[in-house]
């Protein structure tokens, strides 16, 4: 009785809604903003400067190692928000060595602080964007070792330790599986990493190179191309567009990213989606169109990236610079590596959330 006289009521409502109309002059509806187009160079944030000043003083520094001919293993910087306060944390990997940890700054206020190191495998770390986690692993002789952390506000908090000794099964030695320091059972093992080992993950701290290209990149460009009027509506949609088509049909097991990165210099980005983050894992690659995307045909990179010389703009799998070609589809014969290279593909874990905040 009660759902029919409510009813009734907004029935009333809307009645008497549409007679008081008839008696009013209709408003005018509200006319949408025309787009005004926006260099991705214009967008100014606070962390910039002291960012780049902190890049130029390692650079400086006696812990810079220049890359060898491979190019990406020497020291490079990432950026990317561990916090969750929504803006970039500078990343700094000193080198691809062993056991080597990244030092991590935030900046507030144009001020620059040190959040402290993370990682040791390899001058990188796992993030796992969905759960906010960083996940830190040291694989000894044998065995692996490592550990899960959160950023509490003030500094990295640890969840979990673990340790595995699994993989010397064959040599006869005493298996053990530990959680925060315990020996567990291997089910009781698989529960606690489950939360983690079933989230998807980004690997951070070796994007960019310490060249000037790639500073300025990383700076003024690489934060930006989702900032507002950056893109048009049309490019926008059509990103989206491909974005959400992938995101309704992968599985939970696919650890699909993007990113949005000019590789040709032309001051518009091309969608980079990567289809995971094992060796064989490709990326393709996608440029806006006048009324649809334009697909370059065939699969790029390796491990889910690639590596884009922004000087030279060219792009190769991260360690093979002899497959270097342009987006044209032509080789880049002659092509010599510069010292600003970016490895890209893998900025954002493809879910329904990113498919949206990646462009605000």
């Amino acid at each position: 009785m009660r759902h029919r006289t409510i009813t009734a009521m907004i029935m009333t409502a809307v009645l008497l809604t549409g007679c008081s109309d008839k008696d009013q002059p209709s408003a005018p509806l509200p006319k949408e903003a025309p787009y005004e187009p926006v260099s991705a160079r214009s967008i100014v944030y606070s962390w910039q400067s002291a960012y780049e000043a902190k890049l130029r003083e390692f650079a400086a520094s006696a812990d810079y190692v220049a890359p060898s001919v491979s190019g990406v293993d020497g020291s490079m910087f990432d950026l990317a928000d561990i916090t969750g306060d929504g803006s970039p944390e500078l990343i700094i990997s000193p080198s691809a060595e062993h056991s080597t940890s990244c030092t991590v700054y935030t900046c507030a206020e144009g001020a620059i602080k040190e959040l402290g190191t993370v990682g040791r495998d390899f001058g990188t770390f796992t993030y796992y964007q969905q759960i906010g986690t960083i996940g830190e692993e040291f694989y000894g002789d044998g065995f692996v070792t490592g550990s899960f952390s959160k950023w509490n506000g003030t500094e990295f908090e640890q969840q979990l330790t673990y340790m595995d000794n699994s993989v010397a099964a064959m040599e006869g030695v005493e298996i053990s599986h530990k959680i925060n320091g315990e020996e567990v059972s291997l089910p009781a093992y698989d529960e606690a990493m489950k939360p983690y080992t079933e989230a998807k993950s980004v690997s951070l701290g070796r994007k960019y190179t310490f060249g000037d290209a790639s500073i300025d990149y990383a700076m003024h460009c690489g934060e930006s191309w989702g900032a507002l009027n950056v893109l048009s509506p049309e490019q926008k949609a059509q990103f989206q567009k491909k974005l959400a088509s992938t995101v309704s049909y992968i599985t939970a097991e696919d650890n699909y990213a993007f990113e949005l990165c000019d590789i040709d210099g032309d001051d518009t980005p091309e969608l980079i989606l990567s289809y995971g983050s094992n060796p064989s894992s490709v990326c393709r690659i996608y440029k806006a169109g006048e009324t649809d995307l334009i697909e370059l045909e065939g699969g790029y990179g390796e491990n889910g990236k690639l590596a884009v010389d922004i000087t030279s703009h060219v792009f190769f799998p991260p360690i093979d610079a002899s497959a270097a070609q342009s987006l044209d589809g032509t080789a880049a014969s002659g092509y010599t590596r510069s010292d600003s290279i970016m490895c890209v593909g893998r900025k954002y874990i493809l879910d329904e959330l990113t498919l949206t905040s990646a462009f605000v």
